[in-house]
């Protein structure tokens, strides 16, 4: 199966300006309490808070900034 079949059935979500203003409240809560993550985190959360996703992710700071978001964690042993 080539990568444009299997990504085919999949939903692409565009940020728009609620993704936005999601972004930026979440950037500032979690600057003011003296928190930081990747930029790019910040664009992911605000999609999932906006579509009432659930978030599936490796990256621990998503649990520890962003309670609310309820993300699942996986846990990867070396």
């Amino acid at each position: 199966m080539r990568a444009q079949e299997f990504l085919a059935g999949f939903e692409t979500l565009a940020p728009d300006a609620t993704t936005a203003l999601t972004y930026a409240r979440l950037r500032s809560q979690a600057k003011q309490g003296g928190h930081t993550m990747p930029d790019a985190d910040y664009w992911i959360a605000a999609l999932a808070i906006q579509h009432r996703l659930r978030l599936l992710t490796m990256d621990g700071h998503f649990e520890q900034l962003l309670p609310d978001l309820r993300p699942w964690l996986i846990r990867v042993s070396v």
